[in-house]
């Protein structure tokens, strides 16, 4: 069973087993409600008896799990998804010579940054123009996920490609993830430049493409809320990060293929980067 961004009470349902391992019935129509999706408590019924016949869903007790044999299944469905999507010859290769721009919708951040890491991966790889440019407003994901994003950083470095991001953010996590990258990979500016005041814009320079992540103004608040109020490493707690990244995550991620756009780019991050571009 696929699980798009779908409206049907069912989807909404399996969706909620992100947050917990285990619900009753009762407690799924409160948590519906408050997302404004309010249902009878007997249509919820009426959905989990649909989801067990499917093997999907199992009772126990009062309460209501996802099937382990089911979970088992769809991870191994998406591990073999993942292999043959994401593969040179077949996957990505076709995927970046459409010539049209291509967005993808995310509800978590973490999801979509498994995706933005393939492309930029794949794209690094084939690029020509090895100086891949980046704005960011924040550094959140490094904060996040120390160990992957070194080895991602290194992965990109290994390919001979040389990094130049410009910060925009000056809060304590920015000036804290920042001392956390390889200072010998990566070139840096938290200059004032022609994007700052952009929180919402996430976006890389990679040859000809385009790769933009886009937050929704509740993302972007609730980002800027973690930021603002963390001073010192004291009151920096991952649980804050962790419910932006896998509840409050809502975002866009697209891909572009636009060489006039590209220059354009590159220009105004020559202008704080200089001779080292």
């Amino acid at each position: 069973m696929i699980l798009p961004n779908s409206h049907l009470l069912k989807h909404r349902i399996l969706y909620l087993f992100r947050q917990k391992p285990a619900l009753t019935a009762e407690k799924i129509q409160n948590l519906l409600a408050k997302s404004d999706k309010s249902c009878s408590l007997q249509a919820v019924y009426k959905e989990l008896r649909g989801l067990m016949e499917e093997g999907i869903v199992q009772k126990i007790g009062t309460t209501y799990a996802l099937h382990a044999t089911w979970v088992l299944q769809l991870q191994a469905f998406a591990a073999r998804l993942a292999t043959v999507t994401f593969s040179d010859k077949d996957g990505f290769a076709q995927l970046m010579h459409q010539k049209k721009r291509q967005s993808w919708k995310f509800d978590s951040l973490l999801a979509m940054n498994d995706l933005w890491a393939h492309l930029f991966v794949y794209l690094a790889r084939h690029a020509k123009n090895k100086d891949l440019l980046a704005w960011n407003p924040h550094l959140w994901f490094h904060l996040f996920q120390r160990e992957r994003e070194d080895r991602f950083l290194k992965s990109i470095l290994a390919m001979g490609c040389r990094f130049h991001v410009m910060v925009g953010g000056t809060h304590f996590l920015d000036q804290w993830a920042k001392e956390l990258f390889d200072k010998n990979g990566v070139v840096y500016s938290q200059t004032r430049g022609p994007f700052y005041g952009d929180t919402k814009n996430y976006f890389n320079v990679i040859d000809d493409h385009i790769l933009t992540l886009k937050l929704t103004d509740a993302t972007d608040r609730r980002l800027a809320q973690v930021y603002g109020a963390t001073q010192n490493a004291e009151q920096f707690f991952a649980s804050d990060l962790i419910n932006v990244f896998m509840r409050d995550g809502h975002c866009t991620l697209s891909l572009e293929y636009n060489p006039k756009k590209a220059e354009r780019l590159r220009c105004l991050f020559s202008n704080y980067f200089g001779a080292e571009l």
